[in-house]
């Protein structure tokens, strides 16, 4: 069994490699030959003297840490439509995109959410209803409203109860602005999500509150922002984006909160003395 063809480099160390071979060579007696190929390769590669940069190089090309799950708080709302045959796309979203709190308009995907505490709400049209589902490493609380389209939990974020809510108003209903404005008797900390962006000027204003997402399509039928994301967080410490999946007729939306620390990502270790 020959040395690589190009043993003679001085970045191999030749020496070192008879010294290791010679070892290693009575032990390989009873293998196959091409078990005893691999060995020889692999002692070879042993014997490599890189420069730290060559060195670095290979390593970061072959091994690559896993990446870091975020803390930062983050929220998908998606008026998914049809979400039995749509929820393939929604688990796609949640793997890629892993958002902490999940806002649906429309019924029947909760059995999909396994790492999340799922709440709905009954709708008034076929297209109604509404799914609020949080990471279920965060406390939260499903709020008593009695009304349908609206669902709202209490949820703690960095020790501070936060109110969020997923709305969803159909075409010829009115806004629920009085179950909105209840809510913040709750919590001046709020998130709510609604689909009705035009009607709420004036309500906005009046409570101080904000929209996210302003000025990001939301809908494939028409450019203006339909379904918006609401909270009393200013515009410049969050990001709000469309993703592109088009099984419905609206885009979903991910809302990421830049000052807000949704999960303690620490472990504790213990001692060992």
């Amino acid at each position: 069994m020959s040395l690589l063809n190009n043993s003679n480099s001085p970045q191999f160390n030749r020496y070192k490699y008879i010294e290791l071979s010679n070892k290693l060579l009575p032990l390989l007696h009873e293998l196959s030959d091409h078990q005893k190929q691999i060995g020889i390769e692999t002692l070879e590669k042993c014997c490599w003297s890189r420069n730290f940069q060559d060195l670095s190089t290979f390593w970061q090309q072959h091994y690559c840490q896993p990446k870091p799950s975020s803390n930062i708080m983050s929220l998908l709302h998606y008026n998914i439509r049809y979400s039995y045959s749509n929820q393939v796309d929604l688990i796609d979203i949640g793997n890629a995109y892993e958002p902490v709190i999940i806002s649906l308009n429309q019924l029947g995907t909760q059995q999909l959410l396994f790492s999340y505490n799922v709440f709905t709400k009954e709708g008034t049209n076929p297209h109604g209803g509404v799914v609020l589902a949080i990471d279920n490493r965060l406390k939260c609380e499903l709020m008593d409203i009695k009304e349908p389209n609206i669902i709202a939990a209490r949820v703690i974020i960095e020790d501070q109860q936060f109110v969020v809510a997923s709305i969803y108003s159909p075409p010829t209903d009115q806004l629920p602005l009085t179950s909105m404005s209840t809510l913040l008797k709750h919590s001046k900390k709020i998130i709510i999500v609604n689909n009705k962006g035009r009607d709420l000027a004036n309500w906005l204003n009046e409570h101080k509150l904000n929209v996210l997402n302003a000025g990001i399509k939301t809908s494939l039928r028409s450019d203006t922002t339909i379904d918006i994301i609401i909270s009393d967080e200013i515009p410049e410490t969050s990001e709000s984006q469309s993703l592109p999946y088009t099984c419905s007729d609206h885009l979903p939306i991910l809302t990421k909160f830049f000052r807000l620390k949704a999960l303690d990502t620490k472990l504790l270790v213990p001692r060992t003395y």
